[in-house]
């Protein structure tokens, strides 16, 4: 097992989780388990997020470099997928097996909940992450991670339970 754990979830990031179930029964879709592992990558990644905020053509998927865990600037053209795919293994040093799949949302204000809901339900792109449509249609999440921060919330999610 991987020596670091986050600290339990805040109140925002399990009123996030709470969000997501709900979104996903309205839409007749079960909730997903909540992974120890892909809350541990949420956690160290919006900490990681309001400490060194990506600039360029480095997006809100990118990670500084660390002792923990290697730099990764992801880019849109999506060339870099592979420094997100392999982060929750990379963190967890093998504890979580399968690959991470993350949608950010960022908030010049503060980051709600409810921002945050709105954010991915606005974009088509996490919308479909999140109720399984389009490229997504034939994916069965079963690990689920969330965090909260100052201006951001992320969601990872993977397709291999936490063991």
């Amino acid at each position: 097992m991987f020596a670091f754990s986050a600290a339990a979830a805040d109140p925002a990031s399990e009123q996030l989780t709470d969000l997501i179930f709900d979104y996903r029964a309205q839409n007749g879709l079960p909730a997903i388990p909540v992974s120890p592992s892909l809350s541990t990558v949420a956690a160290l990644h919006v900490a990681d997020l309001e400490r060194h905020a990506p600039g360029g053509q480095c997006n809100n998927h990118s990670w500084s470099a660390s002792k923990r865990w290697s730099a990764c600037c992801y880019t849109r053209d999506h060339a870099q997928a592979r420094c997100m795919w392999d982060k929750p293994r990379e963190i967890t040093r093998g504890a979580y097996r399968g690959h991470g799949f993350e949608i950010v949302c960022w908030n010049a204000d503060s980051m709600t909940p409810e921002i945050a809901m709105d954010c991915w339900r606005r974009s088509a792109l996490h919308h479909g992450v999140i109720l399984n449509r389009g490229d997504w249609r034939d994916t069965t999440w079963r690990a689920l991670g969330i965090r909260v921060s100052q201006h951001y919330a992320v969601l990872w999610l993977g397709m291999e339970p936490e063991h």
